[in-house]
């Protein structure tokens, strides 16, 4: 019997491996056998020929890897659930243990999970009584009461408020009061404390920060700013004004300010140092002004720059050390400081736009100023300043150099370095005698005037003056009359262009104008008038000298020179 099997079996083998290609073709296709019976032969079971077992088994649109039961379509994502218990993850007090099926409130607080900013803390809630413990108890996104709006101090609605998002006003506020205001954090505007009745201003002991102005003025019973120790910064601006009792700034300690912020420090006759002011290193403007008890500035040490910088009428003021840090400032301005003895404190100030110093009655020198070498205008006027030495360096003045009287310096010296003027020179009503010191100087791009000058001889230290760019005036103009003393305009012996006009005017003792022939291009009308020992046969000999050269000469006034 085995060997016939045998033998069958050689038989069936032959027959496969023979016959023709057209028998061949014709034979049935060999069928795929469906282990899992899911219709797609991969035998992953999921409905898919793709053999990863991760098809939507249920038909929701959610893979079966990413479903917390892919037999059913009501039954969610894993991402929405995460312990696949039912309840959604937003609702769901633990959402890794599907025993805790606790829905909605998970800390019994009666405010739904996903409504409550923690669930766990049944003081903390939408609504929640909130005081700043560093807890956010009504969900508000503040630790502490935040109050919409702007208020006065004696609405009801700022009582508790401990972030106000407007501006906070004190205008007129008892010292009683100031309960009102107690446990205010932080300000979004401006905090005005005006015509108040405060001795102090214990009420905002915890304030850190106002995004506006702060303003303290008007308030005579004021003698201390200490409870503003725990302030840090400011968005606006400071202005401190007609405190009478303020000794001090303590308490603004910890204030930072930044380049946008100016601070106005004026009329407080009882403050005597800027001392709290000490992590103030930047400014927008400054002004320290009339504070008659204020002697020095040492508060100002780390301050290195500033736009406006105005230091006057402070009348006990004795020295500027305390900016000995500053390096820069667009306006400089030191007036009425009348105990003010050096400048010294700003000895690393290199570069200022304007520079304005006057009636400073103990000030004698400039010391302090060598730095700069270039400056927008210069002006000095009623001044104790026995020379302008401290501006050795200075070589160009972008704008207007004005010297007005009286002075107590006679000639210029000190301004040997300037070559250049930009814009105008002005010497009016001083005590020179000379302008020896301006022997570097070679052009003004604007007008050169000279009045009321009583005691100039001569225009000495202009020789190296090329041009004017506009008018010549010396002498008499409708503000001012003439230099009484000038002899001669031989100074001027260099000069060839003048842009402008030339006038020259109630000069009384002014002899010769031979420094003028040097002239080849004239911009305007000439006129000489009242210069009484000029002689007008000297004046008329120069027009026709210039009318030689074919310059174009417009003759104005020519009146109550000497017939000579």
């Amino acid at each position: 019997m085995h060997s016939q099997l045998i033998s069958l079996l050689f038989v069936l083998l032959a027959l496969g491996c023979g016959g023709s290609d057209s028998e061949k073709a014709t034979e049935p296709p060999e069928l795929e056998i469906d282990a899992d019976g899911d219709g797609d032969g991969d035998g992953d079971g999921d409905g898919d020929d793709d053999g990863d077992g991760n098809a939507d088994g249920d038909g929701d649109g959610i893979l079966k890897s990413e479903d917390c039961d892919d037999e059913d379509p009501d039954i969610g994502a894993i991402s929405m659930d995460a312990d696949c218990d039912g309840v959604t993850t937003s609702n769901d007090c633990n959402d890794d243990d599907s025993s805790l099926l606790e829905l909605g409130d998970c800390d019994g607080d009666g405010v739904s999970t996903s409504e409550d900013c923690d669930d766990t803390d049944p003081s903390t809630y939408p609504g929640a009584p909130d005081t700043i413990d560093g807890i956010d108890h009504d969900c508000d996104g503040y630790d502490g009461t935040y109050c919409v709006g702007d208020y006065i101090w004696y609405s009801d609605g700022v009582i508790g408020c401990e972030y106000i998002e407007g501006n906070l006003d004190l205008n007129g506020a008892a010292h009683s009061e100031w309960w009102r205001i107690q446990g205010v954090y932080s300000i979004g505007g401006n905090l005005k404390i005006t015509s108040t009745g405060f001795r102090n201003l214990s009420g905002l002991d915890q304030l850190t920060s106002v995004g506006g102005d702060l303003v303290v003025k008007r308030n005579p019973d004021l003698a201390s700013l200490n409870s503003l120790i725990s302030m840090e910064t400011i968005g606006g601006n400071i202005v401190i004004e007609n405190n009478e009792t303020l000794e001090n700034l303590d308490g603004l300690d910890n204030l930072l300010t930044t380049s946008e912020t100016n601070l106005d420090v004026v009329t407080n006759p009882a403050l005597t140092n800027l001392n709290a002011l000490g992590r103030m290193n930047a400014l927008g403007n400054l002004t320290v002004y009339d504070n008659p008890s204020l002697t020095d500035l040492d508060g100002l040490g780390d301050l290195t720059s500033a736009a406006d910088l105005v230091i006057s009428h402070n009348v006990s003021l004795t020295s500027l050390e305390g900016l000995s840090k500053l390096t820069s400032a667009a306006d400089l301005v030191i007036s009425h400081n009348v105990s003010l003895t050096s400048l010294e404190g700003l000895s690393k100030l290199t570069s200022v736009g304007n520079v304005r110093i006057g009636s400073n009655e103990s000030l004698i020198s400039l010391a302090g100023l060598e730095q700069l070498t270039s400056v927008d205008n210069l002006e000095i006027w009623d001044s104790s300043l026995t020379a302008l030495s401290g501006l050795s360096s200075l070589h160009t003045i972008q704008g207007i150099l004005r010297i007005s009287g009286p002075t107590s310096f006679q000639t210029l010296a000190g301004l040997e370095s300037l070559v250049s003027i930009e814009g105008r020179v002005d010497f009016e009503s001083t005590d020179l005698e000379t302008l020896t010191g301006l022997e570097s100087l070679t052009s003004i791009s604007g007008s050169l005037r000279i009045d009321g000058n009583n005691s100039l001889l001569n225009l000495n230290g202009l020789e190296s003056l090329r041009s004017i760019g506009a008018d010549l005036t010396l002498g008499r103009t409708a503000d001012s009359g003439g230099n009484d003393a000038l002899l001669n305009l031989d100074g001027l012996s260099a000069l060839e262009t003048v842009g402008g006009e030339i006038e020259i005017g109630s000069n009384s003792d002014l002899t010769s104008i031979d420094g003028l022939y040097g002239l080849t291009d004239l911009g305007g009308e000439v006129s000489m008038y009242h210069n009484t020992t000029l002689c007008q046969s000297d004046i008329d000999a120069l027009i026709s000298y210039w009318e030689s050269l074919e310059l174009p000469v417009a003759l104005g006034s020519s009146y109550g020179n000497a017939d000579c």
